[in-house]
């Protein structure tokens, strides 16, 4: 940096910014997403607003490089700045701060949960009777396998339509999980009662459904999720439905992207059939976005498939909120109006509408003033590569219009995203 600042007549910010945010820090961060927010970050220090005395870093003004002075004039600043300061200082909403609240006091009752004494005194149900029914009840509630010959016969491989091989393979995933669901339940009900040994497999399951979380040998063959134990069954049972519907009533106008499985086959398999109908190589091919207002979501039904693409809905926005009613169509012609804008107060999560993924050979964001929004299968926003290179818990980026008088890096730092599932 000295040597930055000496050598050159005027100071290189964005040389700075980007020795910084993709060398220094960025060559130590893998995944772009992360190197995207480090330099939005930077570039509110590094930048030559920075050098006058009313720039602030933050709105509340409390945050901003003092102006030159003396030992004792920086101290007196030092001393001012909250002892507690708040997501504004980060550029975040400060529904961050509910949100960080709701982890803290979670993981404090998990780990209080998780060290209750198993033996029961008095009149107290024992640990076994609290297992034994909720397993008891979990197995009722499970449906049977799904007929993969079948579906196989049903919905048979074709090179025009992919989305056939897409259900096959949703389908054996989610007998897979099924399977080892019923199977676990069986099982662990039997040991109670003597039938089989109570392996430490099994214990450790039924510690798990004691205390409402999901056991890992579930989760080990599971799709990504956050959720408790009653959420996850729910979630899982409309999952389930969402597979049967399509199996029994054929592939629907409306996709639930939330409920896939392995959500990436979904959309290579949608840019697979545009492309073998157009004879246009796959890897040229892209996504753009445009989302419907509530009342034409209501209306997709009607309107039947789209000539390329698919309808889809089941996300949820974090960090921010859309409004169908704002401004953000400036450069982007008609393909999506409305734009992103703050969260309301103590909201957390808003449901997006409905949107139509439609693949194109040409799709040019430059020209717009759009937020590329990345969307996540859970809020933890990281996962782990898998055999195919994609995360478990990343799927895309999705352009989202912006207001005109406000730009990325307001939403980036905010830790804006989309998300397939919510934690409860």
């Amino acid at each position: 940096m000295k040597l930055f600042l000496d050598e050159y007549d005027e100071i290189p910010w964005m040389m700075l910014n980007y020795c910084t945010g993709q060398c220094n820090y960025g060559g130590r961060v893998t995944d772009d997403k992360d190197r995207r927010c480090i330099t939005h970050i930077l570039a509110g220090f590094y930048t030559k607003e920075v050098l006058k005395d009313e720039y602030r870093f933050s709105k509340s003004g409390l945050f901003y490089a003092p102006p030159n002075g003396d030992h004792a004039s920086y101290l007196k600043y030092i001393r001012q700045l909250p002892l507690a300061e708040g997501p504004e200082c980060y550029g975040l909403h400060d529904n961050a701060a509910i949100t960080s609240a709701i982890l803290e006091t979670t993981s404090t009752l998990g780990t209080a949960l998780s060290l209750q004494p198993r033996s029961s005194g008095g009149a107290a149900e024992s640990w076994e009777s609290k297992l034994n029914k909720t397993a008891n009840e979990l197995e009722k509630r499970m449906p049977m396998l799904f007929d993969i010959e079948r579906i196989l016969v049903a919905y048979p491989t074709k090179y025009e339509d992919s989305m056939n091989t897409i259900l096959t393979q949703e389908v054996e995933r989610f007998n897979k999980l099924l399977k080892r669901v019923k199977a676990s339940l069986k099982d662990v009900q039997r040991a109670i009662i003597g039938e089989m040994v109570m392996s430490e497999e099994l214990e450790s399951m039924g510690n798990s459904l004691v205390n409402g979380l999901v056991p890992n040998m579930w989760s080990a063959v599971s799709y990504p999720s956050l959720k408790p134990l009653g959420p996850w069954v729910l979630d899982f049972l409309l999952r389930l439905d969402f597979i049967t519907k399509w199996v029994d009533e054929d592939s629907p106008i409306v996709y639930w992207i939330s409920g896939f499985f392995f959500t990436q086959s979904f959309l290579t398999g949608t840019r697979q059939n545009y492309a073998r109908a157009t004879k246009i190589p796959i890897d040229e091919l892209g996504f753009d976005f445009q989302v419907f207002s509530a009342e034409d979501s209501l209306e997709l039904i009607g309107r039947g498939k789209p000539d390329r693409g698919a309808y889809v809905n089941g996300l949820f926005m974090q960090g921010a909120q859309w409004d169908q009613t704002a401004d953000g169509c400036e450069g982007g012609g008609d393909i999506s109006c409305g734009a992103v804008i703050d969260s309301s107060p103590r909201v957390l999560f808003t449901p997006m509408p409905s949107f139509w993924i439609i693949v194109s050979k040409e799709v040019d964001v430059k020209v717009r003033h759009t937020y590329t929004c990345p969307t996540y299968k859970t809020s933890l926003r990281q996962g782990q590569l898998s055999t195919t290179g994609h995360s478990t818990n990343y799927v895309m980026p999705i352009e989202l219009p912006m207001r005109k008088e406000e730009d990325e890096r307001k939403w980036v730092k905010a830790g804006v995203a989309m998300l397939c599932g919510l934690d409860d």
